[in-house]
């Protein structure tokens, strides 16, 4: 899959030749300074090993980000993880907010299961003390990650 990431007042035209399904969240990249990022997300050099069991494509700011462009104003990030059987994740450094969606596999977070398709919202005023939020995965997930972009605090 291909990733995109467009700023405010970006037009495009989205298409595919052989047909593909959009994951569209309207107004999650908000800042008219920010650039057009593209990222191959099947490629293997986009993607890091955290552990054995969890690897992360990093979304924003991209790992290529020229900084004198982003000035470092922008404190939301966006992650892909996949997680193997019988694995645990902690997401550190939550101030603002989470949101996860889960793209295949299924999460448990909170004792609750979340399938394919699930979204989990926090806002800020639930997120630990601690500034980290813990799920996992029985089966094996993918799973798009969006932090500290929720509140006042950004």
């Amino acid at each position: 899959g291909t990733y995109l990431l467009n700023p405010e007042g970006f037009e495009h035209a989205p298409s595919s030749k052989d047909g593909c399904v959009l994951f569209v969240k309207l107004k999650q990249f908000p800042g008219l300074d920010r650039e057009h990022v593209v990222i191959d997300t099947k490629d293997d050099t986009n993607w890091d090993v955290v552990t054995d069991s969890i690897k992360r494509c990093q979304l924003y700011p991209p790992k290529k980000l020229d900084e004198r462009k982003s000035n470092g104003k922008y404190k939301d990030t966006m992650d892909l993880f996949t997680l193997k059987e019988r694995t645990e994740l902690e997401l550190e450094n939550i101030e603002c907010g989470l949101e996860v969606y889960v793209i295949n596999g299924s999460l448990v977070f909170d004792e609750k299961q979340h399938p394919v398709g699930s979204w989990i919202k926090i806002p800020p005023d639930d997120i630990p003390e601690d500034k980290v939020v813990t799920v996992s995965s029985e089966g094996g997930a993918s799973i798009y990650v969006k932090r500290n972009h929720l509140g006042s605090k950004l």
